[in-house]
């Protein structure tokens, strides 16, 4: 079940954004339009984990040409969506592509209006058409579980690139291994003997006591959860 998580969530974007400690991998799927089967790009940061993933893993929507919004004023809304529903959008605009004769760069203004609206729904939002505005999207893998209606990264980070509604979904992928370098220190006790004169000026040997530690990296077997998000921004047409 977990491996057809995966899959479906590789549907929804072009590349993996692996957010975590130690993690270093990605996954290629052909990219697609964001109003059309909401794929995006994804990039792998290095080890060490994310200061904010929504930020470094956010890709605008092609469509709307680099166009830039003011920060939104009014307080950002962040509703979450099942991962199911969007799954099931996913594979209805996947088998629309393959039953259609037009490339997807090719459809009509009112082809793409009418994607761009089954999006919409498809993130429970009652905006249709011009009503609404998809900014763009972020998608990453991570093995910390956050808590996206209460984070405040994500809320400055969507304010910031001027929506005022962020649509999330969530999903537990299972448990994964990899390889992880981890230290391994030991400890030690040594001891000298040196000489010294006393006060009639004989030769009389000293014990000394020398407490020390040295630190070596191993290679170690880690067993981690994974967690995907994937969040839309989203900003209403007439927002001041």
């Amino acid at each position: 079940m977990h491996a057809d998580k995966a899959k479906s969530i590789g549907d929804l974007r072009s590349s993996a954004f692996i957010c975590g400690s130690y993690s270093r991998f990605v996954t290629m799927i052909r990219p697609q339009s964001i109003l059309i089967v909401a794929a995006l790009a994804f990039f792998v940061l290095p080890a060490g984990g994310c200061a904010n993933p929504w930020k470094e893993a956010f890709e605008p929507n092609p469509a709307l040409r680099s166009a830039k919004y003011p920060p939104a004023t009014a307080n950002v809304a962040v509703r979450e969506v099942e991962h199911e529903r969007l799954e099931q959008f996913t594979q209805g605009e996947r088998e629309r592509r393959i039953a259609s004769a037009t490339a997807p760069a090719d459809r009509s203004p009112e082809e793409k209006l009418a994607a761009k609206n089954r999006l919409l729904e498809a993130l429970q939002l009652p905006l249709r058409g011009d009503e609404a505005i998809v900014l763009g999207s972020s998608q990453f893998v991570t093995a910390e579980p956050l808590r996206p209606t209460t984070d405040k990264k994500l809320r400055d980070f969507a304010r910031k690139q001027g929506a005022d509604t962020v649509v999330f979904s969530t999903s537990y992928l299972g448990q994964a291994q990899r390889m992880d370098q981890v230290p391994v220190t030991s400890y030690s006790n040594d001891t000298y003997i040196r000489h010294s004169f006393d006060r009639n000026g004989r030769r009389v040997p000293v014990t000394e006591s020398v407490n020390s530690s040295s630190t070596t990296w191993v290679p170690m077997t880690v067993t981690e959860d994974r967690y995907a998000y994937h969040a839309f921004f989203i900003r209403q047409a007439n927002a001041k």
